[in-house]
C-alpha cells in the first residue's frame, strides 16, 4: 500500500509494523531488512516519487532499533552461547529443504506436490499478464524475491561465516511468500481454474493444519517422557550415548 499509494498513514503503518517485526526475532529483522532494501531499489529506480517518505521510515526504524543493538549485540558476539551454538553446518539437503519448505508436508506428500502445481499454475499467469501488460507487479514479485534471497542470505551466512539457520527459520518469509500468490489469484481470468485453486488451497490447508496438530501432540508426548527419564537421573553420575550430533549439540545446550 505504502508503494502504490505512498500515503502517510500507509508508511507509519510500514514503518510501526517494521520496528515490531526487527524487535520480534532477529531473522524477522533480517526479513524486513532485506524488505527496505527492495524498496530502496524500487523507489530510486522505478518510482522516485516514494523516496523521502522511505528515507524517513527507515530513519525512524533505525532509531528505534539502535537501543537493542547496542545493548544486545555485545552480549551475544561474546557468550558462551554462540560459540557453542548448536545449529550445524548446513549440508546439500538441507539447502534443498530450505527451498522445499513452504510446500513440505512430512506426512501428506501428495498435498505438497499439490501446493507446487498451484504455485506452478500461478506464476504461469503472472507470466502471461506480463507478456501482455509489459508491467511488473511489484506486490507479487518482491514477497517471492524476499524469500529466495532470504534463503540464499542466511544460507551464505551459515557456510561462510557461523552456522545460524534451520527451517523452521523460514517463517518471517513464509507468510510473504504466500500472500504474493494470494494477490495473483484473483488476477486470473478463467473462474473455473481460478475457485479451483481456491478450493485446492483451502483443501491443503486442513490437511497441513491436522499434519501440524498430530506432530505437535506426538512431540509433546515424547518430550514430556524424555524429561520424565532425565529427572530420574543421577546427571553428575551418568554418561549418555546418542549417534546423532544434532542430540548431542542440544543436550549440551540445555542440560
Amino acid at each position: 500500500l505504502a508503494t502504490k499509494s505512498n500515503e502517510n498513514k500507509n508508511w507509519i503503518l510500514l514503518t510501526a509494523l517494521t520496528i515490531l517485526s526487527l524487535y520480534t526475532n532477529y531473522f524477522s529483522a533480517i526479513a524486513s531488512v532485506l524488505i527496505y532494501l527492495f524498496l530502496l531499489i524500487h523507489s530510486h529506480f522505478f518510482n522516485k516519487s516514494l523516496i523521502k517518505k522511505f528515507w524517513i521510515s527507515s530513519f525512524f526504524i533505525v532509531l528505534s532499533f539502535t537501543p537493542w543493538l547496542i545493548k544486545v549485540v555485545p552480549i551475544l558476539t561474546g557468550s558462551a552461547m554462540v560459540k557453542n551454538f548448536w545449529i550445524l553446518r548446513p549440508t546439500l539437503n538441507d539447502i534443498v529443504n530450505y527451498f522445499k519448505f513452504p510446500f513440505s508436508l512430512m506426512t501428506y506428500h501428495s498435498i505438497s506436490y499439490l501446493l507446487v502445481i498451484i504455485v506452478f499454475v500461478c506464476v504461469l499467469f503472472i507470466l502471461n499478464d506480463f507478456v501482455k501488460t509489459k508491467k511488473i507487479e511489484l506486490d507479487i514479485v518482491l514477497p517471492v524475491s524476499l524469500f529466495v534471497v532470504y534463503i540464499i542470505l542466511c544460507t551464505a551466512i551459515s557456510l561462510l561465516l557461523k552456522p545460524i539457520f534451520v527451517l523452521r527459520y523460514i517463517m518471517p518469509v513464509l507468510g510473504c511468500f504466500w500472500l504474493s500468490f494470494a494477490i495473483s489469484i484473483p488476477k486470473i481470468k478463467p473462474l473455473k481454474i481460478k475457485y479451483s485453486i481456491i478450493i485446492l488451497i483451502i483443501i491443503s490447508g486442513i490437511f497441513s493444519n491436522i499434519e501440524r496438530i498430530q506432530f505437535e501432540t506426538f512431540y509433546d508426548s515424547q518430550y514430556k517422557k524424555m524429561v520424565s527419564i532425565f529427572d530420574k537421573l543421577n546427571m553428575e553420575n551418568t554418561v549418555l550415548i546418542s549417534d546423532d550430533i544434532k542430540i548431542v549439540t542440544v543436550l549440551y545446550y540445555y542440560f
